[in-house]
């Protein structure tokens, strides 16, 4: 069991409040709908080939830039966002495969259009833990070390530090979103300022949901 695993999606919300919920197949992304959910988590691993390609391509090849795309074209705008790195069978792979997570999320959310950023980053960024002022955002690492997360009471810090392993796709309940959990799940970048590493990560946010959105089932 990696470090973040609680249990299968099915015992974790059971035996854990519903806090967090894990799977190994992308159906997870549709507990974040749940009222007792704060944040889902699809464990996966990138394919060993797009992972070794994406280790030794230069920092400046990296994909690095945000926009906001509708769900029926995001596949044109991730290509045109990886078109920085040679084309390849890497290349198209990572263009399939991001765009498979963006969709998946789309379809979870009911999001129509999306913003999307897929940085390359060599700093802390985010260095604090946080709540992202948005309804329900997407985070998956490419290269590099994976997001740091915990879980805790509004106001307080995590007891416990966990982190999401290269490859895993998380989808986190924001602040903007109407919950009545008492625990909330809080996130920051990996300390890697000063260490010669770039990290790839993807982020999706929602642009259709209105503040105080309400993710749960109907």
């Amino acid at each position: 069991m990696r470090d973040g695993d609680m249990a299968s999606a099915a015992d974790t919300l059971t035996g854990f409040a519903g806090v967090v919920a894990t799977g190994a197949d992308r159906s997870i992304f549709d507990e974040i709908r749940r009222v007792d959910v704060a944040m889902t988590v699809w464990r996966r691993e990138i394919e060993a080939g797009l992972a070794a390609w994406l280790d030794a391509l230069p920092s400046d090849r990296l994909p690095d830039q945000r926009f906001i795309t509708p769900r029926n074209r995001a596949a044109d705008a991730i290509a045109e966002a990886c078109a920085t790195a040679p084309e390849c069978r890497e290349r198209t792979a990572l263009v399939a495969d991001v765009s498979a997570v963006v969709d998946r999320y789309c379809e979870a959310t009911l999001s129509s259009q999306v913003r999307v950023r897929l940085e390359a980053i060599s700093d802390d960024a985010c260095r604090r833990f946080h709540q992202d002022a948005v309804s329900a955002r997407l985070l998956c690492t490419y290269r590099g070390a994976g997001t740091e997360w915990g879980y805790a009471e509004r106001g307080a810090a995590p007891e416990k530090v966990h982190q999401l392993s290269r490859g895993d796709v998380a989808v986190l309940k924001g602040a903007s979103v109407k919950s009545g959990l008492d625990h909330h799940v809080l996130h920051r970048s990996p300390p890697i300022e000063g260490a010669g590493v770039t990290r790839l990560l993807l982020v999706v946010d929602p642009v259709d949901w209105e503040e105080g959105a309400d993710l749960s089932h109907a």
